[in-house]
């Protein structure tokens, strides 16, 4: 016996396409803000790693920790040495990060870090968010303040 099913509608693809893609998301995830983020957020850890698991207190010392290191370890984490203050500045919304100064960072994983560094505004109400263990997320601004909420 042989059964006929009907064949989907190419907006029923059109749809599915959509929901497995993540609407655009992982292309956002790989953008040249996301790994500005991914460089903060295991930058950061090295700076904790520095100072008894606790965060900078400010840009500025964060910064200084940044510039002091070698060339290499900026590199090596996806920072250029030449643009360290380019670093901090989104090009989705062309702002400064919000960096979490001094967060205590007590465990980190794969998996799971705390969140150190988001975009100000973001983009199409979503925002890039980054963590100790260089994760990026995109995040709506209701898990966001969440997330913020938790700390």
């Amino acid at each position: 016996m042989r059964v006929n099913l009907p064949l989907p509608s190419a907006s029923c693809l059109a749809v599915l396409a959509l929901a497995f893609s993540g609407c655009g998301g992982s292309d956002e995830l790989n953008s040249p803000t996301a790994n500005k983020l991914k460089a903060i957020g295991k930058l950061y850890l090295d700076f904790v790693a520095t100072r008894s698991g606790t965060g900078p207190a400010s840009e500025q010392e964060f910064k200084k920790h940044l510039r002091g290191l070698p060339e290499h370890v900026l590199n090596s984490n996806g920072m250029d040495p030449k643009a360290i203050d380019d670093a901090f500045v989104s090009g989705r919304d062309q702002q400064p990060f919000v960096i979490l100064y001094g967060i205590k960072v007590t465990q980190v994983s794969g998996t799971s870090a705390p969140l150190v560094a988001h975009e100000k505004t973001g983009k199409d109400g979503r925002r890039l968010v980054g963590y100790a263990n260089g994760k990026v997320e995109l995040l709506d601004d209701t898990r966001l303040q969440a997330l913020l909420a938790a700390k």
